[in-house]
C-alpha cells in the first residue's frame, strides 16, 4: 500500500511562526521610528537654542561698551520660558569676555565671545563723529 501525502499549503505552526516574525520586525521598525522622531526633536530644539544664542550675541556685541548690559558682573534677562543669563568679566580696560547661556528647562546653548571697545563699537562711534559734525558746522 503506497500512501503519498501531498503537502498543499502551510500548517498552523509554520503560520504561527511567520507571524510572529513579522510582529517582531515590526516592533523594532517601531522602535526605530519613535527613536528617530525623538532624535529629531532634540536636534531641532539644539538648532532653535543655538540660533537664539547666536541672536544674543549679536545683541551683547551691538550695544557700546558702556552699556548695562555689558557692564562686569552677572546679567539676566527672562522672555517667557527662556532665560538667558551671562557674566561679563572685564580683561583689560578694552575687553571683555562675556559667557552667554540661553535655557529653558533641560535645554540649554552655550557661547563665550570676547566684546572690544575697538571692533565692536563703531554704531557708537559713528554718532559721535556725526554728533560732533553736527556741533563744528553750527
Amino acid at each position: 500500500m503506497n500512501i503519498s501525502k501531498k503537502n498543499g499549503g502551510f500548517f498552523l505552526l509554520e503560520a504561527l511562526v511567520g507571524m510572529t516574525l513579522v510582529a517582531i520586525a515590526a516592533t523594532g521598525m517601531g522602535r526605530i521610528l519613535h527613536h528617530s522622531m525623538r532624535s529629531s526633536k532634540a536636534s531641532a530644539l539644539r538648532f532653535n537654542y543655538q540660533m537664539l544664542s547666536t541672536a544674543w550675541r549679536d545683541r551683547l556685541l551691538s550695544v557700546s561698551f558702556q552699556h548695562p548690559w555689558v557692564q562686569e558682573g552677572d546679567h539676566l534677562y527672562q522672555e517667557g520660558k527662556v532665560t538667558c543669563s551671562w557674566r561679563v568679566t572685564a580683561l583689560s580696560p578694552e575687553l571683555k569676555r562675556i559667557a552667554l547661556i540661553v535655557q529653558e528647562g533641560e535645554w540649554q546653548a552655550d557661547c563665550r565671545f570676547i566684546k572690544s571697545l575697538y571692533l565692536h563699537d563703531g554704531k557708537d562711534e559713528a554718532e559721535s563723529i556725526t554728533t560732533e559734525s553736527d556741533g563744528g558746522e553750527s
